[in-house]
């Protein structure tokens, strides 16, 4: 978890610090769809080789996946000031500064508030998917070809479509549509409880799991490439990590309380609910700071 973690914010920092800011949309399209294709690979491709193969072999194969990003950063050409470079004071630099630098701008709280919010209703329904899946009768085959192979497809699409999106418009008009999209994703999955409340449709479940993943996906790239851009490319793994962990605070604190109102209202009332959820970061929109480019 420990290393995981620590490559997660190389990676990101990496992404940020190689690309100009005209590329940062793509640059996130292709980091989400990366990491979708990756979770196949581990996921339904390990399972695949361990029935024919076993386990042990499997893991080495696993293992060696990474050879793919051992060798790309080989070949990568990084900056010459930033090679032989020894951070001398590394908890004023890396720990100190960076928080300094975003604190000291203009409107940074609108932006910390704008972070815990946006992605709150979003996080209520993955928290709750799988047991809603379970409630409304589908079996665990039906969840696991729908949802997790057939719906990954459109995570996929969804990851090409946000890296176009956010190379053609600015950002904050791309954080205020997708964010209200991302609203009727919850609509979607009150018209799918809906629906079988009698028995369950599975082209319902298709077409509400594709629309979620597709939305999602482009939300995420928006997103990606907005943290991205809030990055002083001088503490850019200090920066992006920050930011990004106020996202995981909706997600694994605030979206567990929304526990209690599915307990009291079901899963219809909901779900309409949850859409609203997105309101108040969509009205702090108009007050987050100007992206600077750097």
């Amino acid at each position: 978890a420990f290393f995981s973690a620590t490559q997660d914010i190389i990676i990101d920092a990496l992404r940020i610090e190689i690309l100009p800011d005209s590329k940062q949309g793509q640059g996130a399209g292709a980091y989400v769809f990366g990491y979708r294709l990756g979770l196949i690979i581990s996921g339904a491709g390990a399972i695949l080789l361990s029935v024919n193969l076993g386990w042990n072999i499997t893991y080495i194969i696993m293992a060696l996946f990474i050879l793919i990003g051992i060798i790309t950063n080989l070949v990568l050409k990084e900056k010459k000031k930033e090679i032989g470079e020894i951070d001398k004071n590394f908890v004023e630099n890396s720990v100190i500064n960076p928080i300094k630098d975003f604190v000291t701008r203009q409107g940074w709280y609108v932006i910390v508030i704008f972070l815990l919010l946006y992605k709150l209703n979003n996080a209520t329904i993955a928290t709750f998917a799988n047991p809603f899946y379970k409630d409304i009768g589908f079996s665990k085959e039906q969840i696991a070809y729908v949802v997790k192979i057939y719906g990954l497809f459109a995570t996929l699409i969804g990851g090409f479509l946000g890296g176009v999106i956010v190379s053609k418009v600015k950002m904050i008009p791309c954080l205020l549509w997708t964010g209200i999209v991302e609203a009727f994703t919850s609509i979607a999955f009150a018209y799918l409880a809906y629906v079988c409340v009698t028995s369950p449709n599975v082209e319902v479940l298709m077409a509400v799991v594709s629309f979620d993943n597709l939305v999602g996906s482009i939300g995420n790239v928006v997103l990606i490439a907005y943290l991205s851009s809030l990055c002083n490319r001088s503490y850019t793994a200090t920066q992006y990590a920050l930011l990004s962990s106020l996202i995981a605070v909706s997600r694994d604190f605030l979206a567990a309380f929304t526990g209690i109102v599915l307990d009291n209202i079901g899963y219809i009332d909901f779900f309409v609910f949850n859409a609203f959820l997105v309101v108040p970061s969509l009205l702090l929109i108009r007050y987050l700071p100007k992206v600077e480019k750097k």
